[in-house]
């Protein structure tokens, strides 16, 4: 966001303001002139919340209103309960210039809540979005010609090199993330245990935490996988970029995604990318060129072991798609993000 609103002379936030947190300093709001209008938190998920979200609805689309009606540009975040209100208050503003980030999976077949399908329809209804480029994860086919493919990038042209991994035993596994449910860890685990145990030597380290955390160290002591799979915890950028570049692999086996923003990381460095079939993710992968795709029931089965183990087996294959790896990340830097983002204010 501190990209985004550099390009502004002055900037107001509107959003719920969760008290009692400390955010991280790098992901606090960067700007010289910012105001930040606090919203409720609005949530269906109990009657009391419903009820509290009945209430505060008019009082919120009214702030909101009220900010566009001051804005040059609107930007809006999406999909959220109040990215869902917003979606609905910048029909009011036609002729303002708009964009809309849409961070979540823009697969019109995967199964998502309703509130997620009717900010997109509102989003890609040209009728109802007028003057807005909405950024979308991966590029898919049909869609109106508001819809822009866009990506996260992480790394400056600063930071590009050129490695070239040998792709020989003992194979490392990464997993990269927030340690909760869906994201697919445990799977993660069983999917490299599974290759040891077919005589291959794999260990996995685990970057991140979350309310699995201590379930996920737990099933690893239950496990005795110890010698096989270390939780390192959260770490640092800096920390995670060396990680990247030791990896022979990064492992997602997750049910649904964004912009999986780990494997665009690892993938800078040439760490090939297995992971679901989500998302944009196949788009990222080339289809398979550049990375292991398997589908979500497989994840963890013989057919998915067998995919990796036919890879394992060919390492000059490995080495070309983590070659290609390398060229497709590179091309999303920073100083393109920021270029991209000017173009589209």
């Amino acid at each position: 966001m501190n990209l985004w609103i550099n390009n502004a002379e002055i900037v107001e936030v509107l959003a719920p303001l969760i008290k009692n947190q400390t955010p991280h300093k790098s992901l606090r709001y960067i700007h010289p002139d910012l105001k930040f209008n606090a919203l409720p938190v609005l949530s269906l998920l109990s009657f009391l919340s419903a009820l509290q979200t009945l209430i505060f609805l008019p009082v919120v689309f009214f702030k909101i209103l009220s900010a566009m009606s001051r804005a040059d540009h609107l930007h809006i975040r999406c999909p959220g309960n109040i990215g869902l209100i917003a979606c609905i208050a910048q029909i009011f503003f036609p002729q303002k210039n708009k964009t809309a980030k849409y961070a979540g999976n823009w697969d019109r077949n995967s199964k998502q809540p309703w509130s997620y399908n009717l900010q997109k329809w509102i989003l890609k209804n040209e009728h109802l979005s007028k003057n807005m480029n909405v950024l979308v994860y991966g590029k898919w086919e049909n869609e109106s010609r508001n819809i822009q493919s866009f990506y996260t990038a992480s790394f400056s042209e600063k930071e590009k090199t050129q490695i070239e991994k040998e792709f020989t035993a003992p194979y490392r596994f990464i997993y990269v993330g927030n340690l909760v449910k869906g994201k697919g860890v445990l799977k993660a685990i069983d999917f490299v245990v599974k290759l040891k145990k077919l005589g291959y030597n794999c260990t996995l380290k685990i970057y991140g935490g979350g309310i699995l955390e201590e379930s996920v160290k737990e099933y690893i002591l239950k496990n005795n996988l110890s010698e096989t799979v270390v939780v390192m915890g959260r770490k640092t950028l800096d920390e995670l970029q060396e990680a990247y570049k030791k990896a022979h692999f990064i492992i997602l086996l997750s049910k649904s995604e964004g912009w999986p923003k780990a494997l665009a990381e690892g993938m800078w460095y040439g760490a090939i990318s297995i992971s679901t079939r989500v998302s944009c993710v196949p788009w990222m992968l080339g289809d398979g060129e550049r990375g292991l795709l398997v589908d979500n029931e497989e994840s963890n089965t013989d057919l998915g072991i067998k995919k990796m183990k036919y890879l394992l087996d060919r390492p000059e294959i490995l080495e070309e798609m983590s070659r290609q790896s390398i060229l497709w990340a590179q091309e999303f830097s920073l100083e393109g993000f920021d270029q991209d983002i000017k173009s589209f204010l």
